[in-house]
């Protein structure tokens, strides 16, 4: 969630180990879900909670304000899963 909004909030700066962390993420929540299938029930839930923390890192780490985050989660848990899909880059 981190690396997605940075991706989306940092278009300057954004570098292939961006993509790369998200990628292997997301490989890695797949793999788990696979193993736990209760959790993909969850998710929509623990994406929200996710976003929370990953929201004031995105702002620490670009310097960027809190408040240009949205406050709640943009993307959907389908966008989230997906290994192709990337957000589009904030002016």
């Amino acid at each position: 969630m981190l690396h997605l909004l940075k991706r989306e909030h940092r278009a300057s700066q954004r570098g292939a180990s961006w993509t790369a962390t998200i990628r292997e993420q997301r490989r890695r929540l797949e793999r788990l879900l696979k193993r736990m299938l209760s959790l993909r029930a969850k998710v929509g839930e623990f994406l929200q909670d996710d976003y929370e923390l990953a929201r004031e890192l995105a702002a620490d780490e670009t310097g960027i304000d809190l408040g240009v985050f949205p406050l709640a989660c943009t993307y959907t848990v389908e966008q989230v899963l997906r290994v192709d899909w990337l957000p589009a880059t904030t002016p």
